[in-house]
């Protein structure tokens, strides 16, 4: 006989899991509502933050790329605005260097200027217009400096490269595309470090050595520490490409490198040097220099003296032999070369007690000991100089203009200004300018 009171249970049994089920999957689509909500808050949050970061003008890195040939350049193609120093929209050529595209061959009307240097040439803290390589094609072409030749102006300039980088810019890039000048932007406040591997903290570039002949020898062994693989890997090239195509992504990358205190490495300190006999002198210069820094960070107290150390004087043998082999290379290739000699901004302060108060606590009689040096070096070894520390001076003191430095920085420190890229541009025309009418 068949029992309804268990037909009755078996129902609520069904009507309850019925409803359980019922609930169980109103929950399931409530959560994926909310999960599709918060996905879409979280992409439109991300969309709005990266438009007005756009808006705003805020660029946090200018994106360098490994490059086998000459260790970083930046990443080419790419444009966006720079504004931790100076302010400046950058557009980067097919070759990773801030300049426009040029025809590899050149028109038979043009007279060819290739400028090879690091920051100065960069020069991300000012409008393309504003470099002093710009101005200084716009200043030939209007003074009509080669007759009815026109003047083209080509830089390749990536920040932190040294003397070595430059030479293998020119012979990988410069000379294919027929100079007729070579202008070497030289700053020795760090390129003279830049140049040696026993005082350049960032190995993963190329350095040069001397060889059992005392000739110059290309070193490549960066390429196959871990460093320079993890930098040509694919992650690294996906990661880079990201984080310049987002702001948002800028932004959180510094954040994150500011909290970790990892945002900036100082270059060496001369307080580190070693002397090969150093006199108890030495040893209290090398105290008062570890307390306090006396020049702004990325620049070396040692190259307004004479070097003591092994190493520096060993960094300035490769850098000197390393500016000759450029005016040499370029020499037989067809293409006058000159050395440049760039600006600390503490060497044309308007302010004349800033500079001598510096030379005071250097020891030393003036900040010009790198200009001599390299005087000297053009004298011995028939290099063309054009020295711009001492015109960049007087006009520094005459107009009482600060030379380096940005309204969202500090005046008198860093890079050049637009005063400063001026008046190096003009510096160089009446030079360039002088020299062909001698010559032609």
């Amino acid at each position: 006989m068949h029992d309804s009171s268990d037909d009755k249970a078996t129902g609520e049994v069904n009507s309850a899991a019925k409803v359980s089920g019922r609930r169980a999957g109103r929950r399931r689509a409530s959560w994926r509502v909310r999960l599709l909500l918060l996905f879409f808050g979280l992409a439109l949050g991300l969309i709005v933050a990266e438009i007005g970061l756009r808006l705003a003008g805020v660029a946090i890195r200018v994106p360098y790329v490994p490059n086998d040939y000459v260790g970083t350049v930046l990443q080419p193609h790419w444009s966006g605005w720079q504004n931790r120093e100076g302010r400046a929209l950058l557009r980067i050529n097919s070759l990773g260097f801030r300049d426009e595209e040029h025809a590899r061959e050149k028109p038979s009307d043009t007279v060819r200027i290739l400028v090879l240097g690091d920051s100065y040439v960069e020069a991300a803290q000012v409008d393309s217009a504003d470099t002093f390589w710009k101005q200084l094609e716009r200043r030939l072409n209007e003074q009509r400096a080669f007759g009815d030749r026109q003047c083209e102006v080509i830089a390749m300039g990536v920040s932190g490269w040294g003397t070595a980088q430059q030479l293998l810019a020119l012979r990988h890039y410069g000379l294919s595309f027929s100079p007729d000048y070579v202008l070497i932007a030289f700053l020795p406040a760090n390129d003279v470090r830049n140049n040696s591997a026993a005082l350049e903290p960032e190995a993963i570039r190329p350095f040069f050595e001397f060889d059992a002949d005392g000739e110059l020898r290309l070193d490549e062994s960066y390429l196959n520490s871990p460093q320079a693989i993890h930098a040509r890997s694919t992650s690294t090239a996906i990661k880079v490409k990201l984080l310049s195509a987002s702001r948002v992504l800028q932004v959180a990358q510094l954040a994150k490198a500011r909290l970790l205190n990892r945002d900036s490495q100082p270059a060496p300190k001369p307080a580190e040097e070693t002397s090969d006999e150093e006199t108890p002198a030495d040893e209290t210069r090398a105290e008062e220099t570890s307390r306090e820094p006396l020049l702004e960070p990325g620049l070396d107290e040692a190259v307004f003296r004479e070097p003591t150390d092994r190493r520096w004087r060993e960094a300035w043998r490769l850098t000197e032999e390393l500016l000759v082999a450029i005016d040499r290379e370029s020499a037989a290739a067809g293409a006058k070369c000159y050395v440049l000699t760039l600006t600390a901004a503490v060497q044309v302060d308007p302010d004349a007690s800033v500079q001598r108060e510096l030379a005071d606590r250097l020891g030393v009689d003036d900040l010009d000991y790198a200009p001599r040096r390299i005087q000297q070096l053009a004298e011995d070894r028939q290099l063309a100089v054009i020295d711009l520390v001492a015109p960049l001076r007087t006009v520094a003191a005459k107009e009482q203009t600060p030379l380096h430095g940005f309204a969202n920085t500090r005046l008198n420190t860093g890079h050049w200004n637009e005063a400063g890229h001026a008046a190096a541009a003009k510096v160089i025309a009446d030079r360039l300018a002088a020299d062909w009418k001698v010559g032609n």
